[in-house]
């Protein structure tokens, strides 16, 4: 049987990716699709940035596919983790499972509620349930916070950078002069930033399996 794999990136990480001229070399490689949500695709529309026009042509060409998030969804569709949503105490990391009929706006307001986010990082993260996708792209704090408490994999804008690198998709060179842009424009912590710049000036291109 075959199974495409499915990425839903959420708009700080699509942001990032266009500043550091990566985003089309992602889309174009990735192997499976690329999602993201509709209210994502709509604070990206309305804003005026440099990375923009590559942005709305990447999601016009289907390089990003734009996916609604169902008014409803049923627990047929929910495996672990997209089978679980927080009791009151997310700090506790309590949960309880998800019944059927249960509606996607309710778990939206739940997810902005408890984890401080806005509703494009929520829609990414139910998108991403609702689709069962092998992984979520943001680089939110809050939204991060989410994903580790409802064990969804995730991943970031250097993390890609890396992986980029260890594919052979760009040269040392070129891996360097995007994660210092990315450092100027990123708020990642010196230690995140130090061992990216150590594992790209280490390596030779090879795939490192833990990324």
């Amino acid at each position: 049987m075959h199974v495409t794999y499915m990425i839903v990136l959420d708009a700080s990480t699509i942001i990032l990716l266009g500043k550091i001229n990566l985003l089309e070399t992602f889309g174009l490689t990735f192997s499976g699709r690329v999602l993201i949500s509709e209210k994502v695709r709509d604070g990206i529309s309305i804003k005026e940035t440099e990375e923009n026009p590559l942005i709305v042509k990447l999601i016009e060409d289907e390089k990003i596919r734009v996916s609604k998030v169902n008014p409803v969804r049923n627990s047929s569709g929910a495996l672990n983790p997209a089978g679980v949503i927080l009791k009151s105490n997310p700090a506790a990391e309590q949960r309880g499972i998800i019944s059927n009929g249960v509606k996607n706006g309710k778990l939206i307001k739940k997810l902005m509620d408890d984890f401080n986010i806005e509703i494009g990082e929520a829609e990414t993260i139910v998108l991403a349930l609702q689709e069962k996708a092998l992984i979520v792209a943001t680089d939110d704090r809050n939204a991060i916070r989410a994903c580790k408490i409802l064990k969804t994999d995730f991943t970031t804008a250097i993390a890609i950078l890396i992986r980029a690198f260890e594919k052979n998709l760009i040269d040392k060179d070129e891996a360097l002069i995007k994660l210092r842009k990315l450092d100027s424009v990123a708020r990642y912590r010196r230690e995140i930033v130090e061992d990216a710049r150590g594992r790209i000036e280490g390596g030779d291109g090879h795939v490192n399996k833990n990324t």
